[in-house]
């Protein structure tokens, strides 16, 4: 688990360590729900939330959510262009609300996954910035693995931690291969009840339409008080755009 966590000087994390990456956006699971759910709190509408911890399975590893989902396209392309934009599409189940993401970055997949090592690539936003990011190396045998635990200081105190797991998805195949595959999942592994679940999961390739840009497949799953499939497409957008932010700050993407 992630360590007690304290305010973040800035917005952005790698590590313990807070930084700023210019044109980083928070992505948002469960932000939404919070102003709304303390509302209810303070007209005494609901009850503050107890801690409940969820498995993460190993068997899950860090692969995606859904497969071969058919109900969003890439954004059209040409050869060597690639447009850097996101299609989303959501909706309703009995379990959560999902989201459903294609799109592309103008960098190589070797800096992708050299980025998605920042937990800022992949935080979500929270009311008044209190946030703490493990150190990397949480759970042995992943190449991305790290802890980031939320807290928002309000009406009631809401605080719950996000695990993420990442590396190739092509076991064998170097990421400099046109072959390769990265993948990257989340999930909130314990916290408020408020939230009941929070997953996430990125596929990322070479794009055929140019082979120095990346593809990405973008899932989001939520099942918390007050959200909805709006707020998952939100999620999915912003965590596009903070990917995109942390690779711009990098200055080695054209």
């Amino acid at each position: 688990m992630a360590p007690v966590p304290s305010q973040a000087a800035g917005r952005l994390s790698a590590g313990a360590r807070h930084h700023r990456h210019a044109g980083a956006r928070h992505h948002r699971p469960a932000a939404g729900l919070l102003p709304a759910l303390l509302a209810a709190l303070a007209a005494g509408c609901g009850v503050t939330g107890q801690n409940v911890c969820l498995d993460f399975p190993a068997s899950a590893g860090f692969q995606p959510l859904e497969r071969d989902f058919t109900d969003v396209s890439f954004p059209p392309s040409s050869p060597g262009a690639c447009p850097q934009a996101l299609n989303v599409v959501s909706g309703p189940s009995i379990a959560h609300s999902w989201a459903h993401g294609r799109g592309y970055v103008n960098c190589s997949l070797p800096k992708v996954l050299q980025a998605l090592h920042d937990p800022a690539a992949s935080r979500i936003l929270s009311p008044g910035n209190h946030w703490t990011a493990s150190a990397p190396g949480v759970e042995p045998g992943y190449d991305v693995s790290f802890d980031v635990t939320y807290v928002v200081y309000d009406t009631i105190t809401v605080r719950w931690t996000l695990r993420t797991r990442g590396g190739l998805l092509t076991p064998g195949v170097p990421v400099t291969d046109p072959g390769a595959k990265v993948g990257l999942r989340y999930q909130k592994t314990c916290g408020d009840d408020h939230i009941a679940l929070q997953s996430g999961s990125l596929v990322a390739a070479v794009a055929p339409c140019d082979p120095n840009a990346t593809q990405l497949e973008l899932v989001g799953w939520l099942n918390a008080t007050t959200q909805g499939p709006d707020d998952v497409a939100g999620t999915l957008r912003d965590w596009f755009s903070n990917l995109a932010g942390v690779l711009a700050a990098s200055g080695t993407c054209p």
